[in-house]
């Protein structure tokens, strides 16, 4: 449900912060219950990917695939492609496509 408000243009920046302090929050206790796999973390970084924070992406969500282990599956790099797409930053889009190849 966040992932798809946060999609939304004319959504109130206070709302879309909130929505993705929340989806922190749940997600440090899915970790805590030692619940975390890629499905969930896919959808954790869709709110981000959803409200365009990259930055927020690249140090915080992917560096958590390695850290417990979690494979990057077509889920994920599609919400990078999506991502890059929307920021129309096709040479990343291609440069991850490239890489989902190599590594699928």
């Amino acid at each position: 449900m966040y992932a798809k408000a946060c999609d939304i243009p004319s959504l109130d920046e206070s709302y879309r912060e909130t929505m993705i302090m929340d989806t922190w929050k749940i997600l440090e206790e899915v970790i805590k219950k030692d619940m975390l796999d890629t499905v969930i973390l896919n959808n954790v970084m869709l709110v981000y990917s959803n409200s365009l924070q990259e930055d927020k992406i690249d140090g915080l969500i992917l560096p958590l695939f390695e850290k417990f282990n979690l494979e990057m599956n077509p889920i994920t790099y599609e919400i990078l492609i999506d991502l890059n797409y929307k920021k129309k930053d096709f040479k990343t889009a291609i440069r991850v496509w490239e890489q989902m190849k190599v590594k699928l």
